[in-house]
């Protein structure tokens, strides 16, 4: 141990060359570089995947105003749950598909820049079916109650989804809930479909929304106890009759 202490203490040198300059000269050596990433063009381009997002939400909450979602006819008492539950879907899909198309165009027609239209029509009509299955599932869960929810929840997610302002700046409880609503799924896949952002990780959030829309489903096959029945005469939309 002792021959070795000498032979480091020889091989160290006695003269050691010191730091010349001041802090303010090793700082401009250093030299920044910046790299630009899913740029967007303006203010108002940034906000276009909350708006769609709330547009698309309105507009399926607004199909319940329109459908009866909870009338059955006489006729179809004898039909399964699966049936009934389709039948509710059908004509409603067919609208909220046709207000994606249409909320697509407006954006693109105010100038917002779509880094890849497709995927960002294929986003929002997947926004929307997902949407319509979640309110029908409320409705048919609590009834006309259904309706109230949904606005419900679209207030809360106005805040949790991170859309207007980074959500870190949110309360506790709307963090809680960010990555548990769907409306935060649709705007990060927008924000990628329409500017390049999140690289890698949008069939992430199509493959949650997704999963939100099974959940609805399910749910909406096992309530069966919010049906109410008339008289096929008297079958029409909540619009004239008070139920639906």
């Amino acid at each position: 141990l002792r021959d070795g202490l000498v032979t480091l203490r020889d091989k160290i040198p006695t003269d050691t060359e010191q730091l010349g300059g001041d802090p303010d000269g090793l700082a401009r050596s250093v030299q920044v570089r910046t790299e630009d990433f899913a740029n967007v063009a303006n203010n108002g381009s940034a906000f276009a995947p909350y708006f769609i997002a709330l547009a698309l939400w309105v507009g399926a909450t607004l199909t319940t105003f329109i459908f009866p979602f909870l009338l059955i006819p006489d006729s179809g008492r004898r039909t399964g749950q699966v049936a009934r539950v389709l039948r509710k879907l059908s004509v409603p899909l067919l609208i909220v598909a046709g207000q994606a198309g249409i909320v697509v165009l407006g954006v693109h027609l105010m100038d917002v820049p779509f880094m890849n239209p497709a995927q960002v029509l294929l986003t929002s009509l997947a926004g929307s079916v997902t949407f319509l299955i979640v309110i029908l599932a409320l409705n048919l869960l609590f009834g006309p109650a259904g309706r109230v929810l949904a606005l419900i929840l679209l207030i809360v997610q106005l805040a949790a989804s991170g859309g207007s302002y980074p959500v870190e700046l949110s309360s506790p409880a709307f963090q809680a809930i960010h990555n548990l609503i769907p409306v935060t799924e649709l705007i990060n896949a927008l924000r990628h479909a329409m500017f390049g952002a999140f690289e890698g990780q949008y069939w992430e959030f199509m493959g949650r929304m997704g999963l939100v829309a099974l959940i609805g489903f399910i749910v909406a096959l096992l309530s069966r106890r919010r049906w109410v029945y008339t008289p096929d005469d008297r079958f029409r939309s909540p619009i004239i009759t008070d139920v639906g």
